[in-house]
């Protein structure tokens, strides 16, 4: 665990390698949506030769969220009203109303109970099937977005897909839209744009 103003960030060492610590070292970096525990097959095959370190990132795992720097990157309460899917290289056509936001929901399988109690089934509902299939690790802490059905009426069917036309200016390549710009309004979505820079 490693301190930084007043941030934890939680890593994963093997300790086997605590025998060998003049080999070099190698830091496994996780994705997006998933935390060091994704690395630990790797982590295992490494740790006889190398100093094997899996860190999880700020925000993910048991490491804690920092405080939002960019506030135009964090998420609007109140203020967004549906949660769109960027996925293939395009904004998908199906554009889900978010029902309910809950930003810190402790991912336990007493607050998936509590939540039950509460008349919260949907959340409790979730928990546990989120702690059960293993893609999130018990008593961290998760935020919750809960969404319209695709056939849900608060669902906004787009015509089609929104192809991403966006590209680096270094390069000229393509690069996911999301990393410039998360949000727009849903009347530009409406609107029958066929590639992102008509948003």
């Amino acid at each position: 665990m490693v301190g930084a103003a007043r941030m934890r960030m939680h890593a994963r060492v093997p300790t086997r390698q605590i025998r060998a610590p003049h080999t070099d070292p190698v830091v496994l970096v996780h994705g997006l949506g998933v935390s060091s525990r994704y690395m630990l097959p790797i982590l295992v095959l490494l740790a006889p030769r190398y100093r094997v370190f899996a860190p999880d990132l700020p925000g993910f795992g048991h490491s804690t969220k920092p405080p939002h720097t960019q506030p135009d990157r964090s998420f609007r309460v109140g203020v967004v009203t549906h949660f769109g899917f960027y996925a293939e290289g395009a904004i998908q056509p199906l554009v889900p109303r978010i029902r309910k936001y809950l930003p810190s929901v402790p991912f336990t399988r007493v607050e998936a109970d509590t939540r039950r109690a509460a008349g919260e089934q949907e959340v409790g509902d979730l928990i546990d099937r989120r702690l059960d299939d293993g893609p999130r690790t018990e008593g961290s802490l998760y935020g919750v977005l809960l969404l319209s059905g695709p056939d849900d009426p608060a669902t906004v069917r787009l015509a089609h897909a929104v192809q991403n036309d966006t590209t680096t200016r270094a390069t000229g390549r393509n690069w996911a839209w999301t990393i410039g710009q998360r949000y727009t309004r849903l009347d530009r979505l409406r609107s029958g744009a066929k590639v992102t820079s008509e948003l």
